[in-house]
């Protein structure tokens, strides 16, 4: 391949990654883990459309230990959307998961313009670009509007500005500045990233001896932590300090291990096992090849900090790597252009590396069709109640996973549920089981109120008039016309169904 066509294709691959990437993300609905949700939209929704109480949230609401910076940005964003009447809160967490991606996608482009004196030729360059944009663990991640995609993807731009901007020698004051905004903004975003900043600011005091510079950097990013007190402030009502209630609640009085503990090597199987074995284990390969050449390089510092301190904490899970995973794609490449080319010729790595294509392709194949089926079952009630002119009561009547809504007890007994999701005028009731469904049911509807009752069974058991509310994410015609023996309920992906209780006769 002749070098000088190998920049049209590296564009082209940009191109098509990035577009891949924001495509996946418009249609990779809900959530890795539910603090995607639960701490930022539901958050949000409490001054949005005042549906999320404090009650419903969870109990790091009430000991004011999240930051609401992320919050602050869904709120400004949906505030715009009702200021000119066009809100819809499945629109709008569309809206952030493309924010998210966005982000990500400009920390692999800036990534690659750090690193790429590093890469060998074109070739790798363009390599990097394709496992950068079409790793299925980066490719679903990026679509995350997380604090771990979010801080991760903000501590590699300043890594990678810091990269370039040290080419020059001098970094100037605006520089500096742009620097300590850009880690001060990962702090506030996700407090475990103080790990990865107090690194890079080791590295540049120890290896490289810029103090002036790191003088600066860091009072830029106080003012960026003193904005996110303000901002926090405005959420809660009052001042509060949340990275110290963080620290207090989760450390000091032990919170987080509430969630569970376990040790060093059931940690690395979770993590393996996670990503399929193979794909972790290919990291972290790269990873200590990287690290063991590059001992005195800024991102062997970070990532190395970051990821052995989470080792060692009581509670780990494996997303809390993650704002380390997009480093990851240049770890494999540096190492792969380190190889013999023999080695790289070779059969076994040519059909190793073409399985290893096929098994990264299903999966994303799998993670872009997935979706998730619960934001289909909301997106159907949200329609029911729009079409509604009175206020709507849902009750539900199943176990404590049921639809986004589960039991807490960490600091009382108490609900946690989804409002987000859930139009203005609506009252979200939890019963215990559906004889008690049934009793609320009857009194609501005797108001003259639509009254709907989730349920995880197929044939509702209560001695009401109602219409079962099928709900599905096949097309319409494929509903209307081919739904034999109500295939479509069992094959939408949970378990969960809508029933309409028919208004009492006397207010038709």
């Amino acid at each position: 391949m002749s070098t000088k066509i190998c920049p049209t294709h590296t564009y082209r691959s940009v191109f098509y990654g990035a577009a891949a990437s924001v495509i996946f993300s418009i249609l990779s609905t809900g959530w890795y883990h539910p603090d995607e949700h639960y701490q930022i939209m539901e958050y949000a929704n409490l001054l949005l459309t005042g549906s999320s109480q404090p009650q419903n949230l969870p109990w790091e609401y009430l000991k004011e230990m999240r930051s609401c910076f992320l919050p602050s940005i869904v709120y400004i964003i949906g505030r715009s959307m009702q200021h000119i009447d066009i809100y819809n809160p499945f629109i709008l967490a569309t809206i952030m998961r493309v924010i998210a991606c966005l982000l990500s996608i400009t920390s692999i482009l800036i990534l690659f313009k750090a690193i790429k004196p590093r890469l060998k030729d074109r070739h790798w360059e363009r390599y990097y670009i394709w496992v950068a944009f079409f790793f299925w663990g980066l490719i679903y991640l990026h679509a995350r509007f997380s604090s771990e995609n979010i801080s991760g993807s903000i501590i590699i731009i300043c890594v990678s500005y810091y990269i370039i901007w040290s080419r020059y020698k001098k970094i100037n004051v605006w520089q500096a500045i742009a620097l300590g905004v850009m880690a001060g903004l990962a702090f506030v975003v996700r407090y475990q990233m103080c790990i990865a900043l107090l690194a890079i600011l080791l590295y540049v005091i120890i290896i490289d001896k810029r103090y002036k510079e790191s003088i600066i950097a860091t009072l830029s990013a106080l003012g960026i932590i003193g904005l996110g007190v303000i901002i926090d402030r405005l959420f809660y009502g009052h001042w509060t300090f949340t990275p110290y209630n963080y620290f207090y609640e989760n450390i000091v009085v032990g919170h987080a291990s509430y969630f569970g503990e376990y040790g060093i090597l059931r940690y690395i199987y979770e993590i393996l096992r996670e990503g399929m074995f193979i794909f972790p284990a290919i990291i972290l390969c790269s990873w200590i090849y990287y690290i063991w050449k590059n001992p005195k390089d800024i991102i062997t510092w970070v990532t190395t900090s970051y990821i052995l301190a989470h080792f060692f904490i009581s509670h780990k899970e494996p997303r809390f790597l993650f704002p380390m995973i997009g480093f990851c794609p240049y770890f494999i490449i540096y190492t792969l252009q380190s190889l013999p080319h023999h080695i790289l010729k070779g059969e076994r790595f040519i059909y190793s590396a073409r399985v290893i294509i096929v098994i990264n392709t299903a999966a994303i194949l799998y993670l872009f069709f997935k979706g998730d089926r619960v934001i289909d079952y909301y997106h159907t009630i949200y329609n029911i109640c729009q079409k509604e002119k009175d206020d709507v009561y849902i009750i539900n009547a199943s176990d404590d996973s049921f639809a986004y809504h589960y039991h807490e007890d960490i600091l009382y007994p108490r609900e946690v549920s989804c409002h987000f999701y859930l139009h203005r005028g609506v009252s979200r009731i939890h019963a215990q089981d559906i004889n008690e469904a049934n009793k609320i049911a009857k009194n609501y509807r005797h108001t003259g109120k639509t009254v709907l009752i989730l349920s995880n069974e197929p044939n509702l058991s209560v001695n009401l008039p109602f219409k079962k509310i099928l709900y599905s994410p096949y097309p319409r015609w494929v509903v209307e016309y081919f739904n034999i023996n109500d295939w479509v309920s069992r094959s939408s992906g949970t378990n969960e169904y809508i029933y309409q209780i028919k208004k009492d006769i006397t207010y038709e």
